[in-house]
């Protein structure tokens, strides 16, 4: 892997320009964040995060800690590592177990300082109290999809999702839509608002 050195050099500037590109920091001008990136990309440049890590005193890993482990909460982990990549951190997943006594995997992450955590609960989790945990460390957090209020959270728009579902399915010639599905007002609003849009009688089941 090219050194910041071997990017200078490469890029025809100084390594503290290189640097100020990599952070997004100082000026640069347009030209020459274009020349340096051209040239990380070229050589393949990828940042030493244990590295920058000692040096700075500033954690690059996001710790994810979830209950569950099927498709749609790892859909939502890879949703977020896509997001948090791009400004270069990198994503740790634990999978905690509540039903065991005595847990410590939350103060375990707290005492690793990580720059940030997601909290993604489970049936039987007490996302009140994981929250004043999580505020006492002073690490930055977010809950992924909890019907909890009033904590900092991430919703998955389910009424969107169901209505945008129903006009594809229609728009593929489905004539008759059903829904199946929990009596949840969100998911249903979104099925019968598409119905109505697209004058036919709803389908409950």
């Amino acid at each position: 892997m090219a050194s910041l050195k071997e990017l200078a050099e490469a890029a025809g500037v100084s390594i503290r320009t290189v640097h100020r590109v990599l952070r997004g920091e100082g000026y640069v001008s347009d030209v020459m964040r274009a020349r340096v990136m051209s040239v990380v990309d070229t050589l393949g440049y990828r940042p030493d995060r244990v590295a920058r890590s000692l040096r700075t005193g500033k954690s690059y890993q996001i710790v994810v800690i979830t209950w569950i482990m099927n498709e749609i909460a790892m859909a939502k982990v890879a949703a977020l590592e896509q997001r948090v990549r791009q400004a270069d951190y990198a994503v740790n997943i634990l999978f905690d177990h509540p039903e065991e006594e005595g847990h410590t995997l939350l103060d375990t992450v707290i005492d690793e300082r990580p720059a940030a955590i997601a909290f993604i609960p489970g049936p039987g989790v007490s996302v009140e109290a994981t929250v004043e945990r999580l505020i006492a460390s002073q690490i930055p957090y977010v809950i992924l999809d909890t019907p909890t209020a009033d904590v900092d959270r991430v919703l998955i728009d389910r009424q969107q999702g169901i209505y945008e579902a129903v006009h594809h399915l229609a728009a593929r010639g489905r004539r008759r839509i059903a829904y199946l599905g929990p009596p949840e007002a969100s998911r249903l609003d979104g099925y019968l608002r598409a119905l109505a849009e697209l004058g036919r009688p709803p389908i409950i089941v």
